[in-house]
């Protein structure tokens, strides 16, 4: 569902927009929950950074949101040495769209730094 709604999201926004959008900021970062509940925390930890980035764009670095996310992913750096097998078997379900964002997001990074 979480796939879906971004999806539909980057269909009706333009794809540098999909990061200042705050249901799919919510979105990433409900998709970063699920992940993580699931041990996929690489999985996890790409889509906190994501809702991270948008938040701190929208909101600024001082938000709430951007403290929750930040902790989330510092417990995430703490609870990776320890579940490392266990991560690597579920490694191969992921979303179909993380790669096509990634690929959005680095052009859309490019892009401000000019």
């Amino acid at each position: 569902m979480y796939d879906r709604a971004l999806q539909g999201y980057e269909k009706a926004l333009r794809p540098e927009l999909l990061l200042t959008y705050l249901p799919a900021l919510n979105t990433f970062f409900s998709f970063g929950d699920l992940y993580a509940r699931t041990d996929r925390e690489d999985a996890a930890k790409e889509m906190y950074s994501w809702a991270l980035a948008g938040y701190k764009s929208v909101q600024g670095s001082s938000s709430k949101w951007c403290k929750e996310l930040e902790d989330r992913l510092q417990g995430l750096q703490v609870a990776s040495p320890k579940i490392g097998a266990r991560q690597s078997e579920g490694a191969d379900i992921e979303s179909p769209r993380l790669g096509a964002l990634k690929r959005k997001h680095s052009a859309i990074s490019e892009g401000d730094s000019t």
